[in-house]
């Protein structure tokens, strides 16, 4: 295969040379079904990944400097509070019995400036937990699922504070964290009232009351989940049951069967068929705490009906979680159908691919709006290290306009493949198909259909040429302003291929999420042209 110009080499960080960079490359199918096997010629060679499926450098390098203060021969995880560090351990005894699994601290004791609103931890403190090797994959997987992990900036911070105390001062450490405590103090308020002016001005979002930041989207949900548990409205001998409607990003579902609720419903296709099946069950009896949804869904762009949705919650009283990290609250407008909005602000909210981060709206019209503030309220720690707060305030200046030009190359690729019969056999977009005149429903005047497109090929192996001659960046996460490619369900289903494909996440989708490129129709009019002289020759 001839050298692509936009391509990034094997393992190298996307963007590249950045050592805080949220993607990696995986250039070719063959590289991405290698990582989702766990093949160790590419595990070898990876230093960056996907923060929360990877641990990076930073953090395992801290981890391991940590280590020798647990039992000999243990492996560690730096969690971002002490709190969550026991939550692991607690999570962890549930699933193998007690003294399993051990959480220690590394305090710095440099003390803060009381007057730049001091959070509930220092920043280069570190919290850890330790577990015997045959049972990391549970602290990895509690760390994943709930977004409970340290950045990379603040790994580092935690690095240079530990070599510092070697050598008997903390000084400049001290300086640093100060000085960066009090400019983020004002960062976040920008993130805050960026969120809150792109909702609706009826809406009557306070920045300061209703919006809540995280260190990432799966934390911000993390969060709402365990709030909605702990808003008792069931009766003590009930079960609380959820409900996953549509086909969810893998980590969202996880939370809901894994952490804390003991039975979730899947709709998994997030029909009008499904939708009275939950109607019918409903009024059969069945009670449910809460809805999680997103629009559009992820992979598959589905557009769920909230009108129907918002009708049966105020009807049976279960509160309604809608993830928006797709659709954008600049091209659609929700907030009113739903109790509360979740977004992962690492996608193109940011946009750089270079920071993490997550936030939470509650609706100031919702009749669970005063409970739900004061439960997430009472778990909510400012975990958001603050020179990271700085990285969001900065790449999230400028997000409508960007999203403008994205939303426009998206629409004309969807076009192109949806021409490409003889290659194509659906191209999930909500421009198209029955999505359509449900999404319009939600859409902001002028404003577009986002950046997500996702394709079923006609054959396995068109999907296959398709992508090694696609000429972008390619790795996992989306939302960037550069156009990010990747096979969606080897990389986020490849232990559950059957199950997955029941819902129409069939193993060879290809998604792409569209960038800023003007020349992008081009790049991938050239690997459509791959995929037929593949045909040709074979014929």
């Amino acid at each position: 295969m001839e050298t692509k110009k936009h391509m990034h080499n094997l393992c190298e960080t996307i963007p590249p040379n950045d050592v805080h960079a949220v993607s990696v490359s995986l250039p070719t199918w063959k590289s991405n079904l290698q990582w989702a096997r766990k093949s160790q010629n590419i595990l070898a060679r990876m230093r960056s990944g996907y923060p929360r499926f990877f641990v990076h450098s930073l953090v395992q390098e801290l981890a391991d400097h940590a280590k020798r203060l647990g039992p000999p021969g243990v492996t560690c995880l730096p969690f971002s509070t002490a709190v969550a560090a026991a939550d692991c351990c607690r999570w962890i005894a549930g699933q193998v019995g007690p003294e399993q699994a051990g959480a220690f601290s590394m305090t710095s004791k440099i003390p803060l400036d009381d007057t730049v609103h001091s959070d509930h931890s220092v920043w280069v403190d570190v919290h850890l937990v330790w577990v015997s090797p045959q049972h990391y994959s549970l602290a990895k997987a509690f760390w994943q699922h709930t977004g409970e992990g340290i950045s990379s900036r603040r790994a580092l911070a935690c690095l240079r504070n530990l070599e510092s105390l070697k050598y008997g001062s903390n000084c400049g450490i001290k300086k640093e964290i100060t000085t960066l405590h009090s400019s983020a103090y004002e960062a976040k308020r920008f993130v805050r009232a960026q969120l809150a002016s792109y909702l609706s001005p009826s809406a009557g979002v306070r920045s300061e009351r209703d919006i809540f930041l995280y260190a990432s989207g799966m934390k911000a949900i993390y969060d709402t989940f365990r709030a909605v548990l702990g808003m008792q409205y069931m009766e003590e001998s009930e079960t609380p049951t959820m409900v996953a409607y549509g086909f969810l990003y893998v980590d969202t579902f996880k939370i809901m069967s894994r952490f804390g609720c003991n039975q979730t419903l899947l709709y998994g296709h997030g029909t009008p068929e499904e939708l009275d099946q939950l109607k019918s069950d409903l009024e059969a009896g069945k009670r449910i705490c809460a809805l999680f949804t997103e629009l559009p869904t992820n992979p598959l762009l589905t557009c769920v009906d909230l009108r129907r949705i918002r009708r049966l919650a105020d009807q049976y009283g279960f509160v309604v979680v809608c993830d928006d990290t797709v659709g954008t609250s600049v091209n659609v407008d929700i907030l009113s159908y739903v109790d509360v909005l979740v977004t992962s602000l690492t996608k193109l909210f940011s946009g750089a691919c270079n920071v993490m981060g997550g936030s939470v709206v509650v609706n100031p019209m919702s009749r669970h709006h005063e409970l739900l503030t004061e439960k997430l309220g009472a778990l909510f720690v400012d975990s958001y290290y603050p020179e990271d707060a700085l990285v969001m305030a900065q790449n999230c200046a400028d997000f409508d306009v960007r999203i403008d030009a994205i939303n426009a190359n998206a629409e004309a690729l969807a076009s192109l493949l949806s021409s490409r019969r003889d290659l194509v056999k659906q191209v999930y977009y909500p421009s198209m198909g029955r999505s359509r005149a449900m999404y319009d429903t939600f859409r902001r005047p002028g404003r577009g259909y986002g950046y997500l497109v996702t394709i079923e090929f006609n054959q396995p192996q068109y999907a296959i040429v398709f992508f090694d001659n696609l000429d972008v960046a390619k790795g996992p996460s989306l939302g960037t302003n550069f156009t990010l490619a990747c096979p969606y369900t080897l990389l986020g289903h490849y232990g559950e291929l059957d199950w997955a494909a029941k819902y129409g996440v069939v193993e060879h989708l290809v998604r792409i999420s569209v960038g800023m490129e003007d020349d992008l129709i081009g790049r991938v009019e050239a690997a459509l042209q791959a995929v037929d002289a593949g045909r040709a020759g074979c014929c």
